[in-house]
């Protein structure tokens, strides 16, 4: 289990004090690593690799556990477009190593109405 930064403790245990990252915070905690046990980011904003997202994050996760909270499962009503969330969604845990996730899920059926 991930040990806080700022303790010697395990970071989930009592949940600690965390905070949503969001790209605004970014240059902050890139330069000073603001004293918060975790960090929470949308899954979603983090899937490419290849984006600058990504990168902030595989800097930050060396120094704060990070909760993986993802919203796209909410959306997806037809089977192609959730199994390539999941996909992608499993690459991302996989790479990020999150000490915890969470997902919304809401099973959709289209019905025709005549």
């Amino acid at each position: 289990m991930p040990i806080s930064p700022h303790s010697s403790q395990p970071a989930f245990p009592g949940l600690g004090f965390g905070v949503g990252l969001r790209a605004p915070h970014y240059r902050d905690f890139l330069e000073h690593r603001p004293a918060v046990d975790w960090l929470e980011i949308h899954t979603e904003n983090y899937l490419d690799p290849a984006v600058w997202d990504a990168h902030v994050l595989e800097q930050l996760r060396q120094d704060y556990p990070i909760s993986l909270h993802g919203v796209g499962l909410a959306m997806a009503p037809r089977a192609d477009f959730t199994n390539n969330i999941c996909s992608k969604c499993a690459m991302s845990w996989q790479r990020v190593e999150p000490a915890l996730i969470s997902e919304h899920y809401a099973g959709a059926r289209l019905v025709t109405v005549i």
